[in-house]
Formats: structure tokens, C-alpha cells, sequence
């Protein structure tokens, strides 16, 4: 008796101790992931001239990497670099884009990242989430033998969502404005300087995070 009671105890108990397992397994915990990705970058102008002219950058292919550390199940540290090669353009009512120079961009941003599920918006594979964050635009113009720099402090706010595509695979979908106000040296390319508006370029992106 006494080992038929035992036996029954420890079956009881692996009973008890399996349904838990399995659904950790099934949900595992937030990772470290690397999500690195390719989409496109757009420009406010610079400078807003006479007749509707402008001079700005041209929309551009966007290359970089996300690194995310989670602190929590729904709450994240990231960290982000990306460049652009636009060409600057000089903007003329009626004739579109007229190019000036090249230009090389480069982001650097960390901040937080929040997942929606926190806020019941998860849905299956689909798992939304927003990121706010801050870092630097640095901006070279080079027009001719001219050369211009532009170091700018931009704020991040973004939307994205990750399409679960494994376990530790996902495809992340990106929507993100980098706000600032651009700081070129007084002077060096037809009197640019320091700007008081902000401008916002906006970034779309699609990529695949890792997690590890």
C-alpha cells in the first residue's frame, strides 16, 4: 500500500507540473535580437526659397541594424544605425528635383521600445509595438569641391510591428520620424546655417529580427 500510494503522489504531481512546461515552452521570454534591415528615408528641404524653391535632399535608399535588450516582457532598450545616400537637390516649381551634390547621412539613435501587447493588441503572429528615442543625424554635403557638415541632435518616434516567422525569427515592419533641427557651420554651402524648424524625415523599413 504504502508504494501504491507513492506512486500515485508522484504521478499526481507530474501531472500537475507538465501543462506548465509546456505552455512556457510555447511562449518562451523576450530575447536579446538583432534585426538588421533595408527601406527608405525622406527629407524635409533645408531651405524653403523664393517662387516655391528649395534646397533639400532627395529620397534615398536606407541601410542599418537594430540591436533590442528587453528589461522586461513588454519593455526594451534599443539601440539603431542606418545610412542614406541621397543626392541634394535643388527643388523647382514644375520640374521636380534638380540635382546639386551628393550627400552621405548617417543615424544614431537608442531609446525605448514598447510592446502593444501590454495593451491587449497582440494578435496570433502579429506583435505591434512603438519605440521612442533620441541620438544624431550627421549630415555631409558636398557640392562641387564645397563640403558641408550638419551634426543635429533628432528625436525618434516610431511604429512597427513583428510577423512571427519561427521561433526566433520574425519579420519587423518599421514606420519612424527622425525630428530635429539641422546644424550646419555658418557659411559653408550658400549661407547655411543654423535652422530654427524642425524638419522630419521619415523612414520606412522592413527587416528580420533574430533573437538570441
Amino acid at each position: 500500500m504504502p508504494k501504491t500510494t507513492l506512486g500515485l503522489a508522484l504521478l499526481v504531481g507530474a501531472l500537475a507540473i507538465a501543462p506548465p512546461a509546456r505552455a512556457q515552452e510555447a511562449s518562451p521570454g523576450p530575447r536579446i535580437a538583432l534585426a538588421p534591415y533595408a527601406g527608405y528615408l525622406t527629407f524635409d528641404a533645408f531651405v524653403d526659397g523664393p517662387l516655391g524653391t528649395s534646397l533639400g535632399n532627395g529620397g534615398a535608399a536606407l541601410f542599418g541594424a537594430q540591436l533590442a535588450v528587453p528589461l522586461t516582457r513588454h519593455l526594451s532598450l534599443y539601440g539603431h544605425v542606418g545610412h542614406a545616400a541621397p543626392s541634394l537637390q535643388v527643388g523647382v516649381p514644375f520640374l521636380g528635383g534638380v540635382g546639386l551634390g551628393r550627400t552621405s547621412v548617417w543615424l544614431y539613435d537608442g531609446g525605448v521600445q514598447l510592446s502593444l501587447a501590454a495593451l491587449g493588441l497582440e494578435s496570433g503572429r502579429v506583435r505591434p509595438f512603438a519605440q521612442a528615442g533620441v541620438g544624431r543625424m550627421r549630415t555631409t554635403l558636398e557640392v562641387a569641391s564645397i563640403r558641408a557638415h550638419a551634426n543635429s541632435t533628432v528625436l525618434n518616434l516610431g511604429v512597427g510591428a513583428d510577423l512571427a516567422l519561427g521561433r526566433n525569427v520574425a519579420l519587423q515592419l518599421m514606420a519612424r520620424d527622425f525630428a530635429g533641427k539641422m546644424r550646419f557651420g555658418v557659411g559653408e554651402i550658400g549661407g547655411l546655417g543654423p535652422s530654427d524648424e524642425f524638419s522630419h524625415n521619415f523612414a520606412f523599413s522592413a527587416g528580420v529580427k533574430v533573437g538570441f
